[in-house]
């Protein structure tokens, strides 16, 4: 399944998980599982939408960077 949550880019969960452990030096186990009946091919997230229904623009669109900053306030919240 591919995600496109950054503006031009297509990333899947994998790239995901990949990406949180480089960050985070921990290996992250996963699973491959068949799709649920129901489950989309892809998800598509439309920017504007985004930033007329939130009133929200995301600072940058580099997934290490957005993990990172995801991975940083994870550890301060919950010392």
């Amino acid at each position: 399944m591919t995600e496109r949550w950054r503006p031009g880019f297509d990333t899947s969960v994998k790239d995901i998980i990949n990406a949180a452990s480089k960050v985070t030096g921990q290996r992250i186990i996963s699973k491959n599982y068949p799709r649920r009946n129901g489950d989309p091919d892809i998800l598509v997230v439309d920017p504007a939408l985004v930033q007329k229904t939130l009133n929200w623009n995301a600072k940058n669109s580099y997934l290490r960077q957005i993990v990172l900053d995801a991975w940083n306030c994870h550890k301060i919240r919950f010392k």
